[in-house]
Protein backbone atom coordinates (compact mmCIF):
# COMPACT_ATOMS: atom_id res chain seq x y z
CA UNK A 1 0.00 0.00 0.00
CA UNK A 2 1.12 3.59 -0.75
CA UNK A 3 0.28 6.90 0.72
CA UNK A 4 0.67 10.53 -0.31
CA UNK A 5 1.10 12.14 3.11
CA UNK A 6 0.57 16.47 2.85
CA UNK A 7 1.70 16.33 -0.66
CA UNK A 8 5.26 16.81 1.25
CA UNK A 9 5.99 12.74 1.22
CA UNK A 10 4.57 9.28 0.70
CA UNK A 11 4.32 6.02 3.13
CA UNK A 12 5.19 2.76 1.95
CA UNK A 13 3.82 -0.30 3.56
CA UNK A 14 5.12 -3.90 2.33
CA UNK A 15 3.57 -7.39 2.51
CA UNK A 16 6.41 -8.05 5.54
CA UNK A 17 4.30 -5.22 7.38
CA UNK A 18 7.65 -3.06 7.44
CA UNK A 19 6.77 0.61 6.82
CA UNK A 20 8.89 3.14 5.07
CA UNK A 21 8.00 7.11 5.20
CA UNK A 22 9.99 9.27 3.22
CA UNK A 23 9.15 13.60 4.29
CA UNK A 24 10.77 16.52 1.89
CA UNK A 25 8.41 19.49 3.02
CA UNK A 26 8.87 22.08 5.79
CA UNK A 27 9.99 21.16 9.47
CA UNK A 28 11.18 17.63 8.20
CA UNK A 29 15.01 16.80 8.42
CA UNK A 30 15.73 17.66 4.65
CA UNK A 31 16.51 21.00 2.60
CA UNK A 32 12.95 21.75 2.49
CA UNK A 33 13.00 22.11 6.54
CA UNK A 34 12.37 26.34 6.19
CA UNK A 35 10.94 25.85 3.19
CA UNK A 36 7.74 27.85 4.18
CA UNK A 37 6.76 28.51 7.53
CA UNK A 38 3.07 28.45 6.53
CA UNK A 39 1.34 25.32 7.77
CA UNK A 40 0.50 22.96 5.12
CA UNK A 41 2.11 25.67 2.25
CA UNK A 42 3.42 22.65 0.46
CA UNK A 43 -0.56 21.73 -0.43
CA UNK A 44 -1.23 24.41 -2.73
CA UNK A 45 2.12 23.31 -5.02
CA UNK A 46 1.06 20.89 -7.51
CA UNK A 47 5.18 19.64 -6.96
CA UNK A 48 7.22 20.17 -4.18
CA UNK A 49 10.92 19.20 -4.86
CA UNK A 50 14.06 17.99 -2.78
CA UNK A 51 17.52 16.67 -3.56
CA UNK A 52 17.22 14.88 0.19
CA UNK A 53 14.50 13.70 2.80
CA UNK A 54 13.39 12.74 6.25
CA UNK A 55 13.25 8.50 6.41
CA UNK A 56 11.25 6.76 9.24
CA UNK A 57 11.05 3.10 8.85
CA UNK A 58 8.63 1.23 11.73
CA UNK A 59 7.33 -2.33 11.63
CA UNK A 60 3.73 -4.12 12.00
CA UNK A 61 3.50 -3.32 15.55
CA UNK A 62 4.50 0.21 14.71
CA UNK A 63 8.15 0.29 16.70
CA UNK A 64 10.44 1.99 14.87
CA UNK A 65 13.28 0.53 13.21
CA UNK A 66 14.88 3.03 11.61
CA UNK A 67 18.26 2.72 13.21
CA UNK A 68 17.96 -0.99 13.38
CA UNK A 69 17.92 -0.68 9.35
CA UNK A 70 20.59 1.80 8.49
CA UNK A 71 23.04 -0.19 11.54
CA UNK A 72 22.17 -3.82 9.05
CA UNK A 73 23.00 -1.78 5.95
CA UNK A 74 25.89 -0.76 7.30
CA UNK A 75 25.06 2.46 7.06
CA UNK A 76 25.28 4.88 9.77
CA UNK A 77 22.95 4.72 12.34
CA UNK A 78 20.25 6.48 14.30
CA UNK A 79 19.27 6.75 17.68
CA UNK A 80 15.85 8.83 16.63
CA UNK A 81 12.86 7.54 15.08
CA UNK A 82 14.40 9.29 11.64
CA UNK A 83 17.28 9.92 9.39
CA UNK A 84 17.29 13.02 7.74
CA UNK A 85 18.95 14.51 4.90
CA UNK A 86 19.06 11.25 2.82
CA UNK A 87 20.21 11.37 -0.62
CA UNK A 88 17.87 10.12 -3.64
CA UNK A 89 20.20 7.00 -4.21
CA UNK A 90 20.12 5.80 -0.45
CA UNK A 91 16.36 6.55 -0.25
CA UNK A 92 16.14 3.57 -3.10
CA UNK A 93 18.60 1.52 -1.83
CA UNK A 94 16.43 1.16 1.90
CA UNK A 95 13.50 1.41 -0.06
CA UNK A 96 14.54 -1.71 -1.52
CA UNK A 97 16.10 -3.24 1.58
CA UNK A 98 13.06 -2.75 3.11
CA UNK A 99 10.88 -3.88 0.87
CA UNK A 100 12.66 -7.38 0.54
CA UNK A 101 13.47 -7.64 3.99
Amino acid sequence: MMKITENKGFHMTFENGLTISCQMGSNNYCSNRDFNREFQAEMRQSITECNNCEIAIWDEDDRWITGEIFKEMGMESTEDAVSGWVDTMTVAKVIAYVSSK
